[in-house]
């Protein structure tokens, strides 16, 4: 899952094609400054969380309400700051 609004990302841990880890890291390579933020459903401490923690992300949340929550609140706020409006 990729999501982009005004250069920020999101990306989630586990894809078919590149994971979450791999796809960050290619953007950090290639320059990508923006705020990546990484969405998964494992838990804290184990070696995959912390493989995409370090792979260049600015967060990393846990797939429930309250990761949810903090994507929304951020994707907002980027709404604000740039005076779009989100429908």
């Amino acid at each position: 899952l990729f999501a982009s609004l005004h250069a920020n990302a999101a990306a989630a841990i586990s894809r078919p094609v590149m994971n979450g880890s791999e796809a960050t890291r290619r953007l950090r390579e290639d320059g990508y400054k923006g705020l990546v933020i990484g969405m998964t459903g494992d838990p804290a401490g184990c070696a995959d969380r912390n493989a995409f923690e370090a792979s260049g992300l600015d967060a990393c949340v846990d797939k429930n309400t309250e990761g949810v929550d903090y994507v929304i609140e951020r994707i907002r706020k980027l709404a604000r700051n740039t005076g779009r409006l989100l429908v």
